[in-house]
């Protein structure tokens, strides 16, 4: 097992393409039962990958500055 505050480069890629698929999954699930419209919800993500601020000011309150 490895060390909580160090993950292998295999470890992130595992991490990142978990996240992506359980946010596709979400993102279907929740358009295919009418709580999001496809434009919003496309546009709210491609927002949110080009400027990433949402998860950048996050990550800086939780884990502070290196």
């Amino acid at each position: 097992m490895s060390d909580a505050t160090h993950h292998s480069p295999i470890e992130d890629i595992q991490g990142i393409a978990f996240g992506v698929c359980m946010g596709a999954v979400g993102i279907q699930i929740m358009t295919h039962m009418g709580f999001i419209t496809g434009p919003t919800t496309g546009l709210a993500v491609l927002i949110t990958y080009l400027t990433g601020l949402p998860f950048l000011w996050l990550g800086y309150r939780r884990v502070g500055s290196p």
